[in-house]
């Protein structure tokens, strides 16, 4: 037989199951409702010893660089890159706490030195129990022993210490939006101390700032007049250098390179002139040298007194040219005249002499003074070059010296400037509002904290409900039926009260004929007759998986049920093992059906008329030596097949399949099977393989029967039950 194929509208939909979150709140309701009370009660009391507990807050504005009196960028003035973060992590740091410590003197103080207070019960017990181990912690290997332990002072230390870890623990720094604010929050037991240490946090900050601010101005102070010794030093010595490089470089002050320059211009021209009038002398004297006649010489000529000897000459030739036509060669006159002439002429050599000596003095005047100026101009260009020389060392040294003068007139400005910083230092924050005694404890905020606890109660109760929900894999629902084990529902049976006895709820149907119990067995009926119409089933088989499932009750009843509805019925007990269904309707176990297999006994022989009702019994008999063999066997198939003539309905009531193989071996031999499953009981995990071994077997599942329902709360498991009030309303009371 195919197994029947599911439609899950939840997940064809894909849509939330809230109906079924519901249900799952109702079933679980009692649950909920004491887990939320047991939390909430637990939480309510909790809440209510919990001491209360103050916060005060003081807002700073961090960061808060003002401008000075002077455009100064010292060295001391506050980095304006500080973030706010930054500043939070200086106002969370241990010296801020330690710094409030001391200035409240929090270590003497119970408050805030848990040491100071009463030794609670536990204290005490540890400290009983440290000192009975004490024997034998002694005898253990341990460290070397702290020199510090046991010191004056130690103890003092060890609750300033303390004292420093609790006002860390209870102190808050938050920044304030994005803005530059931040809060300084202290929460404490007692109102002013938490308004007290928030103000002492905010004020050893703003100390703490400008104290830095002061040493570091301070130390910048320091360092500069360190620095300007040096620098005066620097720039003596650089100027003593200077001056000590011109004087051996011949510079005098106010003397450059360029007045060398213009001597050597000035020598230069007047060499050039020098040798132009040696030239010209020589060339003078050249021409007097070579000129053979003094006449010819230009210079000569030029000569006054020459000239006028000269012209004296010419005169006297001319006045002896005409005494000598006049007077012959013998006059006297003549003789004059001659002498005369000669004379006039000795002196006209000698002038010309004379002259030819000046020249020749001058052209030697002219190349004395031309080496003269030569060698100056020698002089002057060497000088030149060795200044040059010196000018690129003495610049460099006069930039040098310069640059350190420079240097020392800045650091002494900033020197200057920094003795007035310094008496105009400011915090680069400042106390916006100081914390406020607070009125109201801000902790524990009672409702607020019942809500939430209640909230929690409801969480946890929730998650428990899961996890026992989840723990839950009972079947509970006709749709789980067929989504999960693939073959038809036949329905509910309602359960009986649990201290109904076996055999009075056999006889429940009998007794109470028109009881939802009896129309839930009517209904099986019905649904085997609907399973195939066009082979109307007769020997029904009715198994489960384990026992306690409520099979042979559900026998018991519809056998009878349709035994009154005039049907001829034949009951087999084939659980061999246990002979429940003897044991249940209080009939003889034997003979039975294994003394009829056996050969010993005839049908008529075996067969039994239930005392309650017109139904007839085939008890399960002896024991049987292997009670699937004879189940399986030949002679069981004939038999059910000879029974099949006589009766209108067979009903095998079998052991659970899941413990013997019985069961697997009459599956065959009969037209349907019907699984008997405990609501909420029996897991799909036990279900499924049994199913899987019936099918294995060959045989024909007609469906599944939920057995032992809690109507009552049913419809708090399944959506398909929202008309079960009405029904219950239709039976009988």
């Amino acid at each position: 037989m195919a197994p029947f194929e599911p439609h899950d509208d939840n997940q064809a939909t894909g849509t939330l199951d809230l109906a079924g979150f519901g249900r799952l709140l109702v079933r679980r309701r009692l649950m909920i409702i004491a887990t939320m009370v047991l939390l909430t009660a637990v939480a309510w009391i909790t809440i209510d010893s919990l001491g209360p507990r103050y916060s005060a807050e003081a807002l700073l504005l961090v960061g808060d660089h003002q401008p000075t009196l002077l455009d100064i960028q010292a060295a001391v003035q506050g980095n304006d890159t500080e973030t706010t973060e930054s500043e939070i992590q200086i106002l969370r740091s241990r010296r801020i706490a330690k710094t409030v410590v001391e200035t409240l003197r929090l270590d003497k103080d119970a408050r805030i030195n848990t040491a100071l207070r009463p030794e609670t019960w536990s204290a005490r017990l540890l400290r009983r129990t440290g000192a009975a181990m004490a024997p034998i912690v002694e005898l253990l290997p341990t460290s070397t022993p702290d020199p510090e332990k046991g010191a004056v002072g130690a103890d003092e230390e060890l609750g300033r210490s303390r004292a420093v870890d609790a006002v860390m623990e209870h102190l808050t720094v938050t920044a304030k939006g994005r803005s530059r604010a931040v809060g300084v929050a202290f929460e404490s037991p007692d109102a002013k101390l938490a308004a007290a240490v928030a103000n002492t946090v905010a004020d050893s900050y703003i100390a703490g700032q400008l104290e830095a601010k002061v040493q570091a101005s301070a130390q910048a102070n320091r360092w500069l007049t360190d620095r300007l010794g040096e620098l005066r030093a620097q720039v003596v010595e650089t100027d003593r250098a200077v001056q000590q490089r011109k004087t051996d470089a011949g510079i005098s002050e106010g003397r450059v390179v360029g007045l060398k320059t213009e001597q050597i211009s000035t020598l230069s021209e007047q060499l050039m002139q020098a040798q132009s009038d040696r030239m010209r002398a020589e060339s003078r004297l050249r021409q007097v040298q070579q000129g053979g006649s003094s006449d010819a010489v230009g210079e000569v000529m030029v000569s006054p007194v020459i000239q006028r000897l000269r012209e004296d000459r010419i005169d006297l030739l001319r006045k002896l040219s005409n005494a000598q036509q006049t007077f012959g060669d013998n006059n006297q006159m003549l003789v004059k005249l001659r002498a005369e002439l000669a004379a006039l002429n000795s002196a006209l050599d000698n002038e010309t002499a004379r002259v030819v000596g000046s020249l020749r003095a001058e052209a030697d005047a002219a190349r004395s003074r031309e080496a003269a100026l030569r060698q100056g101009l020698a002089g002057l260009q060497e000088q030149a070059a060795k200044i040059g020389a010196a000018s690129v060392d003495i610049q460099a040294q006069q930039h040098e010296a310069e640059a350190t003068r420079a240097l020392f007139d800045r650091v002494l400005a900033r020197a200057r400037e920094t003795n007035v910083e310094s008496g105009l230092q400011k915090a680069d924050a400042e106390i916006i509002a100081h914390a406020d005694v607070p009125q109201k404890p801000a902790f524990p905020n009672k409702p607020l904290l019942f809500l939430i606890s209640l909230a929690a109660a409801a969480v946890a109760a929730g998650l428990l409900v899961f996890a026992v929900e989840s723990l839950d894999q009972g079947i509970r629902d006709l749709d789980q039926v067929e989504r999960l084990l693939g073959f038809p529902a036949l329905g509910f049976v309602p359960g009986l009260r649990k201290r109904m006895a076996r055999g009075v709820a056999a006889a429940y149907a009998i007794d109470k004929p028109l009881s939802p119990f009896a129309e839930a067995i009517r209904s099986i009926h019905t649904s085997l007759m609907l399973s195939d119409v066009d082979h109307t089933p007769k020997r029904i088989l009715i198994t489960s998986s384990l026992p306690g499932e409520g099979k042979t009750t559900v026998s018991v009843s519809l056998a009878r049920l349709m035994a009154e509805a005039g049907k001829r019925v034949l009951l087999i007990d084939c659980d061999l093992r246990r002979r429940s269904l003897s044991n249940l309707m209080k009939l003889s176990n034997e003979p039975g059906l294994i003394d009829h297999l056996l050969g010993d006994f005839s049908v008529a022989d075996v067969v039994v008329r239930d005392p309650l009702s017109a139904a007839f019994v085939l008890p399960a008999g002896a024991h049987a030596p292997n009670p699937p063999d004879v189940l399986g066997s030949d002679n069981m198939r004939r038999l059910l097949a000879a029974l099949s003539l006589s009766y209108d309905l067979i009903i095998l009531d079998s052991a659970p399949v899941l413990a013997v193989s019985d069961t697997r071996s009459l599956c065959r031999l009969v037209d349907k099977v019907v699984v008997a499953v405990r609501w909420r009981h029996t897991r799909i995990t036990a279900v499924m393989p049994a199913i899987r071994q019936i099918v294995s077997a060959g045989g024909d599942i007609a469906g599944v029967l939920l057995t032992m329902a809690d109507m009552a709360n049913l419809k708090s498991y399944t959506a398909n039950t929202y008309y079960i009030d009405q029904l219950r309303r239709y039976f009988p009371q």
